[in-house]
């Protein structure tokens, strides 16, 4: 069951996927395309929804996240002509239809889960989001694209399961 507390975050721009982990022969070693990525990203131009009582609900219990990816279209799904703009009309058959493409939802998934067990709501200082991805025992994930006049954007809302 939900609780009441939960806190959204909604984080403009293209979503971001996990790439695959690359083998450095040379170095001998296994490394993270995105580790920089990571390290500098911040949340300074997305919306955040606090819960009322506290920053650090989260800290060492159960707790359920909750994803929407909406993408960006790929040109073909627009209309081309010279009196229109480009990608400005998406054409009647693409107006419904699913994101099946790659990257797949679980790359998604890992990226935003390892971000928010580096980065933090209120400075340098203060506890991740999340101190341990074992921590969340429920995932809802969902990825689309963007409708007529929707900007690329990701929501999440993490909420402590009681």
């Amino acid at each position: 069951m939900k609780n009441n507390n939960f806190l959204e975050i909604i984080i403009p721009g293209e979503p971001i996927a996990q790439p695959r982990h690359r083998v450095s022969f040379q170095a001998r070693r296994i490394y993270d395309p995105l580790s920089n990525i990571k390290k500098k990203f911040t949340l300074n131009d997305s919306i955040i929804s606090l819960p009322t009582e506290s920053n650090h609900f989260f800290n060492d219990k159960p707790m359920g996240v909750e994803f929407r990816f909406f993408c960006g279209r790929p040109k073909s799904h627009f209309k081309k002509s010279v009196k229109l703009p480009p990608n400005s009309v998406i054409k009647p058959n693409f107006l419904h239809c699913d994101k099946l493409t790659i990257p797949d939802i679980d790359n998604y998934l890992k990226f935003y889960l390892d971000l928010f067990q580096i980065i933090n709501l209120n400075g340098k200082n203060s506890d991740p989001i999340i101190k341990n991805d074992n921590l969340v025992i429920n995932i809802k994930a969902s990825k689309f694209y963007i409708k007529q006049d929707q900007a690329p954007e990701t929501v999440i809302k993490l909420y402590n399961i009681v």
